[in-house]
């Protein structure tokens, strides 16, 4: 049975492998085929995707050629136009351009020359616009420093001689004494030639500026300045004594310490002509002081005597307005020289800018090369499909070889509809000898199963027999057994159950009062360790509290401290110290309220260090400036503050108390100042600037009547008339119609008094707005914009339309020509010279 099973399905698995195999060959025939029919039509694609790549490099090349030509053109037309970088060799750039666009090897060098032309010319712009501001930085300072001279000099200074660099300028502040020369004036019957040539002689000499302290008597060493020691006296024909009398100014507190006698008697010690004593001058401007001689000469006394030096400063006051116009003029060209090298600059710069970009031809070039890049890869595809097609027609070739010559070896056909109905065929055969072999197997398992069943059933049988027997023994011993068990339970079952219901009982009561007394040792020992946490933390906060107290104590002191030197009243100003002691409670509450004030400050540890390390330097600032004036400043470290003390007119000052005794020094200043300023704006700015800022709107308002009649004479084609106006802005200054109505009234040399107050008030208000909006600007800048009076006013246009003028439109400011009054040309250096 199991080899006729096994024959039949080998027969059917050796015919569906050959069908299967036929089957595979045909398969692979029809897709090689396809395969092959797929890449010749893809070669077609190819060979005309080639010929479009050969279209599109000749196109290339000939926008290359175009773009090369006007890059070349560009570069010529642009080296033409350069007026700052030096084109240098035109043609020789031109030719090197026009190879180097062929290839683009290197690097451009129409960009290389020019760049590096132009930094050649930037490099020598800058150092001339260095050495332009380095100059104007100096005529600008020299100008401040005649401006501070002179300003200084109206204030009341007076002429001090040079001091020699061998002198610091502070070793004479506070300082008992005087020089020689604010100590002594001539006699009256010195005359004027005599006096210039004797000053000259004792200025030359060193005797004019050298000290003289109260007593007569030499400094100490390391003082570093000349001094006047007193030799014997001489006869006072012969002696200075007979020309110079003492003439100590007693409003100088310094100087008011020296007395006459001390004067006279360093007079008397010095001859008069030639060969009275060792040391002499004579009225000729010559001297000798010991092994010492010279001479010079100046034209009037400028030092000795206060008449002397009043005239000496008006006379320089007036050198100075010359000097400063000069340095003003020096300042302007050098302005113009600055501009003009900054204009050449921003030309190069654009000249840098508008240099012809090389992009295009780049982009020319690129297109070039990727074109020839595609035409060789189309090339290398076309020819690698060629092969490929052939290859592919070869293997269809081979696998219709393979196919043929295995279903004649299989006897099976070469079309696929034939060969699926013999796979068909064999499919049927499998299946009808599939459903034979299972059906005759179950048939002899069925036979087998028979029999076994009838020798089970018999043994079955037996057992039961057995079994019955056994269960009916085991019936009758239970039926004894559980009467016996009834008999005891009747007797003694009552009073065993009540006495297990009372040991129970009693069982769980024991375990209540166990599980209790657990409980209560808990709580005992947690009250325990609760007692002991408490004493130990009684004793750690008593200790705690007294070094509270005695950090309290220290940190009161400190506080005391730092407000005794000064920092706390400088940190908050407006601060309330204690006046009854430093309690607990004045203390505390009063560094709450240092907390309040200061909240806004940063107390970060990076804010801290940074502050110590400005300190230096702030206080090298603050020592620079002060030494700079003859004072000093003071840094003392206490309890580890800097604490800054200033040593001002002979006292030490704290910053905060300096600031308040300059304060008010400014205060009176300013109020002195400002009474000059309203005399110098009546006199000068309502009588000369006044005027001539009513001839300038003055010439306005006549040019805009002009326009408006010329419009009256010639209005529109429709017939619309049209006028300009020309009125004080709304949003004008302060004060301006009245000042404007002031101004037009009548000339000024017919105003009241009233009127030069209110037009000089109003004219200084304009004045000190500009000032507090840039604190920074000249005193010419701050004039210029003051009184410009263009910005006081504005344009309009109005249009007649039933019989009233009605605005056309809306205020438009309107630039001035300058015959609409501006102030250029003559009338504006005009203005600015009356500004000065």
């Amino acid at each position: 049975m199991s080899s006729a099973e096994n024959l039949a399905a080998t027969s059917v698995r050796r015919h569906v492998e050959a069908t299967r195999h036929v089957r595979t060959l045909i398969e692979r025939a029809i897709s090689a085929m396809e395969q092959a029919e797929i890449a010749r039509k893809r070669l077609h694609e190819l060979i005309a995707e080639r010929d479009s790549t050969r279209d599109l490099l000749k196109s290339a090349r000939q926008d290359l050629e175009i773009t090369m030509s006007a890059h070349v053109g560009a570069w010529r037309s642009y080296l033409r136009s350069l007026s700052e970088v030096p084109p240098g060799a035109s043609e020789e750039v031109l030719e090197r351009i026009a190879n180097w666009s062929e290839t683009l090897d290197g690097p451009d060098p129409g960009a290389t020359s020019t760049t590096d032309a132009a930094e050649r010319t930037r490099n020598m712009l800058s150092e001339l616009r260095a050495a332009a501001l380095a100059n104007q930085h100096e005529r600008t300072r020299a100008l401040e420093f005649l401006i501070s001279e002179r300003e200084r000099l109206l204030r009341g200074e007076i002429l001090v001689p040079p001091t020699p660099y061998t002198r610091d300028p502070a070793t004479r502040t506070g300082r008992d004494g005087a020089p020689l020369w604010q100590l002594i004036d001539f006699r009256p019957e010195v005359v004027d030639v005599h006096r210039a040539g004797l000053e000259a002689a004792l200025e030359s000499a060193g005797i004019l500026d050298a000290w003289l302290t109260p007593d007569g008597q030499l400094l100490a060493p390391d003082t570093h300045d000349v001094v006047l020691i007193a030799g014997a006296p001489l006869d006072s024909a012969s002696s200075l004594a007979a020309v110079l009398e003492p003439a100590i100014d007693q409003a100088q507190l310094r100087a008011a310490t020296s007395s006459d006698a001390t004067v006279q008697r360093m007079l008397s010690s010095i001859g008069l002509g030639e060969g009275t004593a060792e040391n002499w001058v004579d009225t000729s401007g010559h001297w000798r002081l010991g092994v010492l001689d010279g001479s010079w000469s100046k034209q009037t006394p400028t030092f000795i005597g206060r008449g002397a030096r009043d005239v000496a400063r008006r006379h320089r006051i007036a050198e100075l307005v010359i000097e400063i116009d000069l340095a003003q003029q020096r300042v302007d060209a050098g302005r113009l020289e600055v501009l003009h090298i900054e204009g050449r600059q921003h030309t190069l710069a654009e000249e840098l800018a508008r240099m012809p970009s090389a992009d295009a031809l780049r982009e020319r070039h690129h297109a070039v090369s990727e074109a020839r890049r595609r035409l060789a890869d189309s090339d290398a595809r076309t020819i690698h499909h060629e092969r490929a097609v052939a290859n592919l027609e070869d293997l269809a070739r081979a696998t219709l070889a393979a196919r043929d010559e295995a279903a004649a070896d299989l006897q099976l056909p070469t079309d696929p509809a034939s060969l699926d109905a013999v796979s068909q065929a064999i499919s049927d055969y499998a299946v009808a000898t599939a459903g034979l072999w299972p059906r005759a197997w179950n048939l002899l398992e069925r036979l087998s199963r028979v029999h076994d069943g009838l020798r089970e059933l018999e043994q079955a049988e037996s057992a039961m027999v057995e079994r019955t027997r056994r269960a009916d023994m085991a019936s009758r011993a239970a039926s004894e057994e559980r009467g016996r068990w009834e008999g005891l339970r009747a007797s003694i079952g009552a009073t065993v159950e009540q006495i297990q219901r009372e040991v129970e009982a009693i069982s769980a009561r024991i375990r209540t009062l166990e599980h209790e007394d657990q409980r209560l040792e808990e709580v005992r020992r947690m009250c325990a360790n609760r007692i002991g946490r408490a004493q130990d933390s009684q004793v750690r906060l008593e200790r705690s509290l007294s070094e509270q107290a005695d950090r309290r104590a220290s940190a009161i002191g400190t506080l005391e401290r730092f407000a005794a030197n000064g920092l706390l009243m400088a940190a908050v100003p407006d601060l309330e110290l204690p006046t009854g002691g430093w309690s607990p409670d004045p203390a505390a509450r009063l560094a709450r309220r240092v907390e309040q004030a200061l909240e806004s400050v940063d107390e970060d540890d990076h804010t801290w260090e940074r502050m110590r390390r400005e300190i230096s330097t702030l206080f090298k600032n603050l020592q620079d400036g002060m030494t700079l004036h003859g004072h000093s400043a003071i840094l003392d470290p206490i309890d580890g503050w800097h604490v800054v003390s200033i040593a001002f007119n002979g006292q030490q000052w704290s910053p905060a108390e300096l600031v308040a005794l300059l304060s008010d020094e400014i205060e009176h200043r300013e109020r002195l100042l400002n009474a000059r300023e309203r005399e110098l704006l009546e006199e000068h700015l309502v009588n000369e600037i006044a005027s001539h800022l009513q001839e300038l709107i003055h010439d306005v308002e006549v040019q805009v009547h002009d326009m408006n009649q010329e419009l009256l004479q010639r209005p529109t084609s429709t017939g619309m008339r049209l006028r300009f106006r020309w009125t004080p802005r709304p949003d004008g200054p302060a004060g301006l119609p009245e000042a404007r109505a002031r101004l037009m009234r009548q000339v000024h040399d017919a105003w009241s008094v009233d009127d030069r107050a209110s037009v000089s008030a109003f004219l200084k208000a304009q004045i000190d707005a500009v000032r507090a909006a840039n604190e920074n600007g000249t005193w010419l800048e701050h004039l210029t914009e003051a009184l410009d009076y263009r910005r006081w006013h504005h344009f309009s246009i109005e249009r007649q339309q039933d019989g009233h003028w009605r605005a056309a439109s809306g205020p438009a400011p309107l630039p001035l020509r300058p015959s609409d009054g501006a102030p250029t040309g003559s009338d504006g250096r005009s203005l600015r010279r009356r500004g000065r």
